[in-house]
């Protein structure tokens, strides 16, 4: 789709009749950007600037001449169904800004340190997707047991400071704006919510964050509320755990063998990727970590290695204001623990 007409889009959804998503969130009081690799086009901004920002990178929510505003890029909208849902999701990013108590995690650290490679975390991961499948269960039966399974999960995340409060930030703020963008569609379009791939890292907690939401939805009232004073849906699932659950009722262990072998070629698959990214042959591009640093990239193909390095299998763009911007779409490692970049020469 063109900008011009995700904009038109957009402005006729803040014309339109509010649709309830959640308490007090209107699209018709967001600031949009929407952009291509030639053109931006406001939306409800009441400054927008002259020159193109350098902060138009994603889908996301970004400061645009002192006015918190969503930006869409219009590779990521399809049709007016992912246009919509898509603006509904960022333009709650903005709201959030505005209304949530904060969780600042330090992100890149603790997604450097993240246990994507740890089997006994990935199944409990996988567990918790199952439990939140379960259509044989009632909802309480699914919060009960995602409950036990995040506690358990989360208990396995003491090799760096930083992660806890990078899930629980991830669940508060990607989670709850999956829910925003599922139930744009529902309301809109008659779309029900829907698991697409979860994995096990920084993408699952859109997903699951999400299905935990419907849960509290269905389930705790008032939970609106308490999200944005500060506590995230995983956290509210604890408190509902079902202390008494059997893991063997998920099948733990065919799920604990076949995620092992899994795991098993995903290593051997990665191994082959940083194989080339671990010679002298590579470009090393550094940065320090006391200035600010922008990235970009596809959650879908970020891996953590685990011992403070990241590796983007498919596309990572690195922003520094003072220095400009390095973007390349093949596989690169970033060493956030050493400050630098890791490039395979052309």
């Amino acid at each position: 789709m063109d900008v011009s007409t995700v904009a038109a889009l957009i402005e006729a959804a803040q014309q339109g009749e509010p649709i309830e998503i959640w308490p007090e969130y209107v699209i018709r009081d967001i600031p949009f950007a929407v952009y291509d690799d030639q053109q931006v086009q406001y939306v409800n901004h009441p400054n927008p600037p002259m020159n193109r920002p350098a902060n138009l990178m994603a889908a996301t929510s970004t400061d645009i001449n002192g006015v918190e505003t969503a930006t869409i890029p219009t590779w990521v909208c399809e049709d007016e169904q992912t246009a919509l849902t898509i603006a509904y999701h960022e333009g709650f990013h903005v709201f959030q800004k505005r209304r949530f108590a904060p969780i600042k995690p330090n992100m890149f650290m603790a997604m450097a340190f993240y246990p994507d490679l740890d089997l006994d975390y990935r199944v409990l991961c996988r567990l918790e997707v199952e439990a939140l499948l379960k259509t044989d269960w009632t909802a309480a039966q699914r919060l009960g047991v995602v409950g036990f399974l995040t506690d358990a999960r989360r208990r396995k995340l003491d090799r760096h400071s930083s992660l806890l409060d990078y899930e629980r930030f991830l669940e508060q703020n990607e989670g709850t704006a999956k829910y925003i963008e599922q139930k744009s569609g529902q309301q809109l379009f008659g779309l029900e919510p829907a698991f697409g791939e979860v994995g096990h890292g920084w993408a699952r907690f859109y997903q699951v964050g999400a299905g935990i939401c419907w849960l509290l939805d269905a389930l705790v009232p008032g939970w609106t509320a308490r999200i944005e004073a500060g506590a995230t849906p995983g956290d509210i699932a604890v408190e509902h755990r079902d202390e008494s659950f059997d893991i063997h009722t998920l099948h733990y262990t065919s799920v604990l063998a076949e995620e092992s072998a899994r795991l098993d070629d995903f290593r051997r698959e990665i191994d082959t990727v940083i194989a080339p990214l671990e010679n002298t042959s590579t470009l090393r591009i550094r940065y320090p970590s006391n200035q600010p640093i922008m990235r970009a990239f596809s959650p879908a193909t970020l891996v953590s290695l685990g011992d403070g390095r990241i590796l983007h299998r498919a596309f990572f763009k690195l922003l520094r204001n003072d220095r400009g911007a390095v973007s390349v779409e093949v596989p690169v490692i970033d060493n956030v623990a050493n400050g630098e970049v890791v490039i395979p020469q052309r």
